[in-house]
Formats: C-alpha cells, sequence, structure tokens
C-alpha cells in the first residue's frame, strides 16, 4: 500500500511562480485537504489489515 508522491510534485509545479492570489490559496488548500485525506485512508487501510 502506498500514496503517489507525485501528487505533490503537481501540486508544486501548480504554484511555481511562488505567487498565490487568495483564489490559488483557496485552491491549494483544497489540494492539499484532497492529499490529507488520501494519506488518512491508506493509514487507515493499512491499519486494518
Amino acid at each position: 500500500m502506498s500514496v503517489n508522491l507525485d501528487i505533490f510534485k503537481e501540486l508544486l509545479m501548480d504554484y511555481e511562480d511562488d505567487v498565490l492570489t487568495y483564489s490559488d490559496m483557496i485552491e491549494f488548500r483544497d489540494k492539499l485537504k484532497d492529499i490529507k485525506d488520501d494519506v488518512e485512508r491508506k493509514m487507515d487501510q493499512y491499519e486494518a489489515d
């Protein structure tokens, strides 16, 4: 069981200009939440096995 870290690379590349607008920050936050939820699901599955 593993987590695809390419999601992090893609996320950072989306914002490589180093300047986030307010709407960018909202989108960034939401994507981070999705990543966090995915990691927690994988951990729960691992612990259940």
